[in-house]
């Protein structure tokens, strides 16, 4: 999804207009990272919280694993499993995000009006080698 896609870049690039523009500019926009802390309702709050992430001395962006897209007219929702990866001091990590977000198109262009990360925690047991659900597999 190219929303997706250009939410990495910007992020990537720290191009704080261009995050922002991705993002309805609503009263109600909601946006909650994988940290304590990181969240935000409303337009001030959205750039005071990418503006802060922003601050930090790493970049990080996202590989898209899978994702599932639904849509009901101008509304759509994603699921999606990706690979974080953090640049910044001269190292690299990687890690498991997961991403939810809910669009709402406008004037032909798609924007996140709710989002969600969170970084899964590792599974435990057998199953701790089994890769990211297949589409099929979502009920």
């Amino acid at each position: 999804m190219q929303v997706l896609d250009e939410l990495s870049a910007g992020f990537a690039q720290r191009d704080l207009q261009a995050v922002l523009a991705l993002f309805a500019p609503d009263a109600d926009v909601v946006i909650f990272g994988s940290e304590q802390g990181e969240q935000a309702v409303g337009t001030a709050a959205l750039r005071e919280l990418i503006q802060r992430l922003f601050s930090r001395p790493e970049a990080s962006s996202w590989a898209w694993q899978w994702q599932s897209i639904s849509r009901l007219g101008e509304v759509a929702w994603v699921a999606a499993d990706t690979v974080s990866t953090t640049r910044g001091h001269h190292q690299e990590s990687s890690r498991p995000y997961r991403l939810t977000a809910v669009l709402e198109r406008r004037a032909g262009r798609w924007l996140i009006v709710q989002y969600h990360g969170s970084e899964p925690a590792p599974r435990r047991g057998p199953e701790a080698a089994s890769s990211a659900p297949r589409t099929d597999d979502i009920g």
